[in-house]
């Protein structure tokens, strides 16, 4: 029994042992599996999620999807503290029966002096063909500029009738005098504000192939009443023929109307383009659509992909006008975080307001992911998000660059295009420590295209003219292709 006993007992400690070690190993195991989970652990570890893998914002509604996207998950120390985030806003088709909503389209026609010919001709037989689709139920204005703005069209229902009206009215134009662009605009705006009192979409589409000679001539007060219609609910699309209109004062109109800029070397394509706009307006979803950033502590939105950019308070509220069904749109905030300490920065919180069939409607995503600021540059590169970077940098940063180019070949300023190429290579560093091969061979491309620009300077004013339009023009529609019907056949005009 005694030798049975102090068996028991050595069978009890040995199990004893065994249980402890078990338990031991387990302990262990469990505390790696928690440290491979820690903070700490997942700076150091390549392997480990970064936090753009994480979800990033994003809120579905009915109708209307906002996501919220961060090109970088970290910012190093005592650096510019740059983060872009892709904003993209969805819309889906209409669901409520509406096909081919009604629209009101004003037609602000330049008549002065230099349009007399071929360009008064093409302009007439567009908007002959304009009228010709217009559905029973759209409205059509018509305004001509010259010394001074004349409505030649009251807003109407486009009846047969009226149509009739409407061609000999177009057919009777004359081309004179000088180019009253703020007058025109100021007519036109007029006619929709006096009529368009319900929801449809009202678009104010302006023709000119001159510099504003008359009236107020300054970019200041002609985007001043872009951006009031673009506040009334109205877009403003901009259209230059020729050479011999300002590709600055016109893509900044579009810009603060929250429209569409087009560049007609090629005149036959007006038919086109007014075709475009005309469905843009019937394929309004929404109106009145605007971002709004609320920014944290210290953190500064420096720029919205040139986008009219107001304060309400501490917001930053950016206006994107009206959105488009089952269509999506890109915008890139450019935020900047201050750098001068260690640690999480919070960026701010983002939302979507839009007026929808009156009502107003909000989509909040919320928080926008924190980012890190470190001083080790190799973890910094570690939290780059190679894809969304390319975009930002290939959409935002370098189409701004070929911008930047028509500019410079319009004033003959080589210091200009120096410049714009420098901020185009500041981006050459983080690109061949990350291995974008996209962006480094985009700007391999972009020195040439500022070799051909140097040559462009020193050309004759009309070649040097044409070519700063078309610079300025194409990179203008790829940075903003959401706002067309159709942005590849915007191109093909010159």
């Amino acid at each position: 029994m005694r030798q049975t006993h102090k068996m028991w007992i050595y069978v009890a400690a040995l199990s004893s042992v065994f249980f402890f070690l078990a338990t031991g190993q387990l302990s262990c195991a469990r505390a790696d599996v928690l440290a491979k989970h820690s903070p700490r652990h997942r700076d150091v570890k390549a392997h480990d999620p970064k936090p753009w893998q994480h979800t990033t914002p994003a809120v579905n509604t009915p109708g209307v999807s906002l996501r919220a996207q961060l090109d970088r998950g970290a910012v190093l120390q005592n650096s510019a503290g740059v983060v872009r985030v892709e904003v993209n806003v969805a819309t889906g088709p209409e669901t409520d029966g509406i096909v081919a909503r009604a629209s009101d389209i004003v037609v602000v026609i330049d008549t002065s002096g230099s349009m007399k010919g071929e360009k008064l001709r093409f302009a007439k037989q567009a908007t002959f063909e304009l009228i010709s689709r217009l559905g029973d139920q759209d409205r059509f204005g018509l305004v001509e500029y010259s010394d001074h703005g004349t409505v030649v069209v009251p807003l109407q229902h486009a009846s047969e009738p009226n149509r009739r009206s409407w061609r000999r009215e177009v057919q009777r134009l004359r081309a004179r005098a000088s180019t009253n662009i703020s007058e025109g605009i100021d007519v036109g705006g007029s006619l929709l504000e006096r009529v368009s009192r319900d929801q449809r979409p009202g678009r104010l589409i302006l023709l000119s192939d001159g510099l504003a000679t008359a009236g107020d001539t300054s970019v200041t007060g002609l985007s001043r009443r872009a951006h009031n219609l673009a506040s009334n609910n109205f877009a403003l699309t901009t259209m230059g023929i020729g050479s011999g209109f300002d590709e600055n004062v016109m893509t900044s109109l579009a810009t603060a109307g929250t429209g569409a800029f087009y560049y007609l070397a090629k005149l036959s394509y007006l038919p086109e383009f007014f075709e475009g706009e005309l469905a843009s307006a019937r394929g309004t979803y929404a109106r009145s659509a605007e971002l709004r950033f609320e920014p944290a502590q210290g953190v500064q939105l420096l720029g919205a992909m040139g986008l009219p950019v107001h304060r309400d308070g501490l917001t930053s509220v950016v206006r994107l006008g009206g959105l488009y069904a089952a269509r999506s749109r890109t915008v890139w905030l450019t935020l900047r975080v201050p750098t001068y300490s260690l640690g999480d920065k919070a960026l701010g919180s983002l939302s979507l307001n839009y007026l929808r069939h009156g009502r107003s409607n909000l989509v909040a995503v919320g928080a926008l992911p924190r980012v890190a600021c470190l001083s080790d540059e190799l973890r910094y590169q570690e939290k780059i998000h190679r894809s969304i970077w390319e975009r930002a940098v290939l959409d935002d940063v370098f189409n701004r660059t070929e911008e930047a180019f028509g500019d410079a070949i319009r004033s003959g300023n080589r210091q200009e295009l120096r410049v714009a190429m420098r901020r185009a290579e500041d981006e050459k560093r983080l690109a061949q420590s990350i291995g974008s091969e996209r962006v480094l061979r985009k700007l391999s491309a972009l020195k040439k295209e500022a070799a051909h620009a140097e040559v462009a300077q020193r050309a004759p004013a009309a070649v040097r003219n044409k070519a700063a339009k078309k610079s300025k023009s194409r990179a203008y529609q790829q940075r903003n292709a959401s706002s067309y019907h159709d942005s590849a056949g915007a191109m093909r005009s010159y």
